[in-house]
């Protein structure tokens, strides 16, 4: 897991100090639930298994290869 101090120093799209965004944490909060909630509700799986997941890392990450399958899950 990652530490508080470390997550804070590298999420600078939101500002720092006086002119840090108001809006931080609901924002935070929103991106968790949007994740948890599709991983909840789609299965997920790769097209090739064989084949390693990449990513570049920018500003943001930007994924590349990532065939997949994104299927609704059956309701319970």
């Amino acid at each position: 897991m990652l530490s508080l101090k470390y997550t804070d120093s590298v999420l600078f799209q939101f500002g720092a100090g006086y002119n840090s965004c108001p809006g931080r944490s609901l924002a935070t909060l929103e991106v968790s639930k949007v994740a948890a909630t599709l991983v909840r509700d789609f299965d997920i799986c790769q097209v090739d298994p064989t084949k390693k997941w990449q990513y570049e890392a920018h500003f943001t990450a930007v994924p590349y290869g990532w065939p997949c399958y994104i299927k609704p899950r059956e309701a319970a």
